[in-house]
C-alpha cells in the first residue's frame, strides 16, 4: 500500500525534549498509522457513497445557514431580543466556543472515532435549533449560539478530517473544494427564497424549529455509511486512542475517562482558553459610546484583567505542562504556518469587520429587501465556491500552490478597496451590479489564496481566534460611531428616536424613503459603514507584503516540501577533533509511518561531509571515526563494503549511524520494498509511496533512528559485497579493534556502522511500531558528542532513559 502520508517536513530546532513531549510525537506517528489502516479499508464504492452523503448533509448545512439569515437579523432580534446590535456580542461568544471547539473535536474524533464526532455535531445543532424556536430572552438565544458554533465546527472538522484520511496531497485542494461548492451554490440563493417563505407562510420559529427534524433524518445515512467502514477499518488493525474502554484495565472506570479528559483532551486548556477569552473580549463587546460609562463599574475592569491573566495562564499550561498540548505552538518554527496563519488572520479581520453589519446596510441604505440583499452578500460565497474548485484542478495539474496565493491577495484586496467607494457614492449607494462585482472580486481572491495556503500548510492552525477581535473592532465602530451620526444627521423633532432607530434595523426601514428622518438614517448608515471599508481595506494591505514569506511547494513530493530543500541551516558547528570539519550542515528528514514501516518521531540526520580525509586520498580514516564513536558511547560493528543494491530494512531494537569511508551511493530512506527482486525494487517500481532519497559521498554521516527503513544502491566504483572487518559483523573480532580497521584497504563504496540501544536485526516490514519507538534516546551524538548539536537537540526524550508511552 502506498504511503501517502510519508510527509518528509523540517523538525523544528531545539524542541522540548521532556518524555511528555516525546509522547505526543508517538501518539501523532499512531493518528498517521491509523490513517493508513483507513485508506486502506475504503472501496472505491465506500468512498463515492460517503462523499455523496457529505454533499447532501453540506446541502442542509447550508440551507440552514442561508435560512437563519433571513430568520435572524429581521425577526428573532428585533421581537424577542429587541437588541439588534447585541448581534455583535452574540457572535463574540459564539466564535469564542468556535475556536476552543476545533481542537477539542479534532481530538474528539481520534479518541472515539470520525463516526462518533459526526454523530455528537448533529446533536449539538439539533439542540440549537430546539433552543432558537423556543427562545424568549438573550439568555436561551446564546445558549442555542454556543450548541450551534459547537454543531457547525465540529462538522466542519469531521468534513476535514475524512478528506485528509480519504484523499492524497495532490488531490486534496480539490476534494477540499468539491462538496462544499456542490452542495452550496444552489443554496446560498434557496436559502433566501425559502426564508422569506417561510416569514409569509409560517413563523420564523417554525423555521428553525423544522430542522431539529431534518438534520438527523439526512444524516442519518451518511453516519451509518461511517460506522460501518470504521468497524471495518478496525477489523484491519485500525486503533483509537486510549479511552476509558482501551486505557489501563487495572484502574477504575473513573480514572481512566479522567485521563482521557485530562491528557488526551486537554480539557483544563480548553476551559483556560474559553474562560480567558470570554472574560477579556466579552465586556469590550458591551461598551460603546452609549454605555462608555460602564468602564466606571469595576466588574468590567476586573472581567478584562481576568481575563487577560486566565489567557497567559493557558499559555504557560499548554506551552509547559500539558501532555498533549491544546495549541501546537511548535508549528510556529515554520515560516509557510506563520505567514498563512498570518494572511488567515488578515483576511478574517477584514471580512468579520466589514459583513457582521454589511447586511444591515443593504437593507436599510440600499433599500433592499431582506432577501434581496442575502442574496448581494451571496455574491461573494457563490463566486469563492466556483474558483475553489478551479484552483483546486489547476493546483492538481501545475503541481504548485504559491503562485495562486500570489494571484488571489491582490484581488482580495481590490474587491474591497472598491467598496470604500461603493458604499457611499457621492452621497448615494451603488447600484447592485457594483456590489456584485466587488464582492465577486473578493469571492475568486479568497478562493485562490485560501484553497492554495490551506494545502500548503496541511495542518489547521487556529484562525479562528481572529474573528472574535474583529467582532469586538466592528462592533465598536459601529456601536461608537452609528449612534453619534444618527444623532447628527437626524432631523431635530427625530432626534429623540435616535437610540430606536440604532437598535433595530425593522424601526429604521419604517420610516418611508424621501423624507428627511429617512435620509439622515441613510447617511449615517453609508457613513459608518465606509469607515468599517476603510478599516477592512487597511487590514488587508499588509497581505500584500506576507504572501511573499510562503515557501515554494511542491505538491508532487507527498510532504509537500523538496526534500532537497528541507535543512536545518542553523545548526554549526566548531568542534575540530577526531577528524571532524570546523563547519557542518547539519540536513535532517522527519519521516511519518507508512503501511509497513514505523519510521520515527525522530527525525534522520544526515550530517554532510561532517568528516575529514585523508591527506590526498578520498576516503576517511576508519580509525579516527572508530576513535569517535567509542568517545562518544556508539558500538562499531562493522565496515560494509556495498554491491549494486540491497534489500530495504530497518533496525527496531537499535539507533544506527552510518559513516561513508570511500565511494558514492544513493540511500533511499523512509519506504519498504514490495517486491524481493532487487531489479524491480531498485529500478523499478515495486517500493511504497513516499520515502526520500539522499546522495551519499566520503565524509557524510547518517544517524537514523531505530524503525527508519533505508537501502543503499547505484554504488560507485563498482564493487562485490564483502564484510571487511573481522568477525560476524556484531562488533570488531579483534583484541585491538582500532589497529584492526587501520590495516583495512578501502575500495568501492564503504560504509562502517555504529550502534546505541540494543543489538541490530535486520526487518524489512512489521508491526508493533510503538515498541520502535521507545527505543531510548542515547546519551551522546555519535560526532558531536555532549555538545548541543545533532541529535541531542533535535531528538525529543531523555538520554539513556526509556519513552514511556
Amino acid at each position: 500500500m502506498a504511503a501517502e502520508d510519508s510527509t518528509i517536513s523540517p523538525e523544528a530546532s531545539n524542541p522540548r525534549t521532556s518524555g511528555d513531549a516525546e509522547k505526543a510525537d508517538h501518539e501523532v506517528h499512531r493518528s498517521l498509522k491509523n490513517t493508513e489502516v483507513l485508506r486502506q479499508s475504503w472501496s472505491r464504492k465506500d468512498l463515492i457513497v460517503a462523499f455523496t452523503g457529505y454533499v447532501y448533509r453540506g446541502w442542509l448545512q447550508s440551507n440552514l445557514a442561508n435560512i437563519r439569515l433571513e430568520l435572524g437579523y429581521d425577526h428573532i432580534h428585533h421581537l424577542v431580543l429587541k437588541k439588534h446590535s447585541a448581534l455583535t456580542t452574540a457572535n463574540v461568544v459564539g466564535t469564542i466556543i468556535g475556536l476552543v471547539t476545533y481542537p477539542i473535536m479534532a481530538k474528539f474524533s481520534n479518541v472515539f472515532g470520525r463516526a462518533e464526532g459526526l454523530t455528537a455535531s448533529i446533536l449539538f445543532l439539533v439542540l440549537s435549533q430546539i433552543m432558537y424556536a423556543a427562545c424568549q430572552n438573550i439568555g436561551t438565544y446564546l445558549a442555542g449560539g454556543i450548541f450551534e458554533s459547537i454543531g457547525d465546527t465540529g462538522y466542519v472538522i469531521m468534513q476535514q478530517v475524512f478528506i485528509a484520511d480519504t484523499t492524497s496531497l495532490l488531490d486534496r485542494g480539490l476534494w477540499s473544494s468539491l462538496p462544499e461548492s456542490i452542495a452550496s451554490i444552489p443554496t446560498l440563493y434557496l436559502g433566501s427564497i425559502v426564508g422569506d417563505s417561510v416569514l409569509k407562510h409560517s413563523t420564523w420559529r417554525w423555521g428553525y424549529g423544522m430542522w431539529a427534524l431534518i438534520l438527523p433524518f439526512c444524516a442519518a445515512p451518511l453516519i451509518t455509511t461511517l460506522f460501518v467502514l470504521q468497524r471495518r477499518a478496525r477489523k484491519n488493525g485500525y486503533r483509537r486512542e486510549k479511552s476509558w474502554a482501551a486505557g489501563d484495565q487495572s484502574q477504575s472506570f473513573v480514572k481512566r475517562l479522567a485521563n482521557v479528559l485530562w491528557v488526551d483532551l486537554d480539557i483544563l486548556g480548553a476551559l483556560l482558553l474559553t474562560i480567558g477569552l470570554g472574560l477579556a473580549l466579552i465586556p469590550l463587546s458591551l461598551t460603546g459610546s452609549k454605555n462608555s460609562d460602564r468602564w466606571d463599574q469595576g466588574s468590567y475592569i476586573a472581567m478584562l484583567i481576568i481575563g487577560v491573566f486566565v489567557v497567559g495562564v493557558f499559555l504557560v499550561w499548554d506551552a509547559k505542562f500539558a501532555e498533549v498540548p491544546f495549541m501546537p505552538f511548535r508549528m510556529i518554527k515554520e515560516r509557510t504556518v506563520v505567514a498563512a496563519c498570518i494572511l488567515s488572520m488578515l483576511d478574517f479581520f477584514h471580512y468579520s469587520c466589514f459583513t457582521v453589519f454589511f447586511p444591515s446596510y443593504l437593507q436599510v441604505a440600499g433599500g433592499f429587501a431582506p432577501g434581496h440583499s442575502t442574496r448581494i452578500d451571496n455574491s461573494l460565497r457563490v463566486s469563492f465556491q466556483i474558483a475553489s474548485v478551479l484552483v483546486g484542478l489547476l493546483m492538481k495539474y501545475t503541481k504548485r500552490s504559491q503562485i495562486y496565493v500570489f494571484f488571489g491577495v491582490p484581488l482580495v484586496v481590490l474587491g474591497q478597496g472598491l467598496q470604500i467607494y461603493f458604499v457611499n457614492m457621492h452621497g448615494e449607494s451603488a447600484n447592485e451590479a457594483s456590489f456584485v462585482t466587488a464582492k465577486v472580486l473578493v469571492g475568486i481572491g479568497r478562493a485562490f489564496y485560501q484553497t492554495a495556503a490551506q494545502v500548503s500548510i496541511q495542518a489547521i492552525v487556529a484562525k479562528e481566534d481572529v474573528p472574535v477581535v474583529t467582532g469586538v473592532v466592528s462592533g465598536a465602530i459601529w456601536n461608537n460611531l452609528l449612534p453619534k451620526k444618527l444623532a447628527k444627521y437626524l432631523p431635530e423633532n427625530a432626534k429623540d428616536k435616535a437610540m430606536a432607530i440604532y437598535k433595530s434595523i425593522v424601526i429604521a426601514q419604517k420610516f418611508e424613503k424621501g423624507t428627511p428622518v429617512r435620509a439622515g438614517i441613510d447617511k449615517a448608515y453609508r457613513e459608518t459603514q465606509q469607515l468599517l471599508a476603510i478599516a477592512a481595506t487597511a487590514a488587508l494591505t499588509p497581505m500584500l507584503l506576507v504572501m511573499f514569506a510562503l515557501k515554494t511547494i511542491d505538491l508532487s513530493k507527498e510532504g509537500g516540501v523538496n526534500t532537497s530543500e528541507n535543512k536545518s541551516t542553523d545548526n554549526e558547528t566548531e568542534i575540530d577533533k577526531g577528524g571532524v570539519r570546523e563547519h557542518t550542515k547539519i540536513n535532517q528528514y522527519h519521516l511519518f509511518p507508512t503501511d509497513l514501516i514505523p519510521n520515527s518521531p525522530r527525525p534522520l540526520l544526515h550530517y554532510k561531509n561532517v568528516l575529514t580525509k585523508k591527506p590526498n586520498a578520498s576516503h576517511c580514516d576508519p580509525a579516527e571515526v572508530w576513535d569517535m564513536f567509542s568517545q562518544n558511547e556508539w558500538r562499531v560493528e562493522w565496515i560494509f563494503r556495498y554491491g549494486p543494491t540491497q534489500l530495504s530494512h530497518y533496525h527496531s531494537k537499535a539507533h544506527e549511524c552510518m559513516v561513508v569511508l570511500s565511494g558514492t551511493a544513493t540511500i533511499r530512506f523512509g519506504v519498504a520494498d514490495t517486491s524481493k527482486n532487487l531489479e524491480e525494487n531498485t529500478h523499478g517500481s515495486a517500493w511504497e509511496k513516499g520515502g526520500v532519497e539522499v546522495e551519499a559521498e566520503a565524509g557524510d554521516c547518517f544517524i537514523i533512528p531505530a524503525g527508519v527503513a533505508h537501502k543503499t544502491y547505484n554504488t560507485k566504483p563498482d564493487a562485490e559485497f564483502k564484510l571487511l572487518t573481522p568477525g560476524s559483523g556484531h562488533g570488531i573480532d579483534a583484541e585491538d579493534p582500532k589497529k584492526a580497521l587501520s590495516g583495512i584497504e578501502l575500495s568501492g563504496f564503504t560504509m562502517m556502522g555504529a550502534y546505541n540501544g540494543g543489538d541490530w536485526d535486520f526487518v524489512v516490514s512489521g508491526g508493533d511500531f510503538e515498541k520502535v519507538w521507545s527505543v531510548p534516546k542515547p546519551k551522546y551524538d555519535p560526532v558531536f558528542g555532549d555538545s548541543d548539536q545533532g541529535l541531542s537537540r533535535t531528538w525529543r526524550g531523555s538520554g539513556n532513559t526509556q519513552s514511556r508511552l
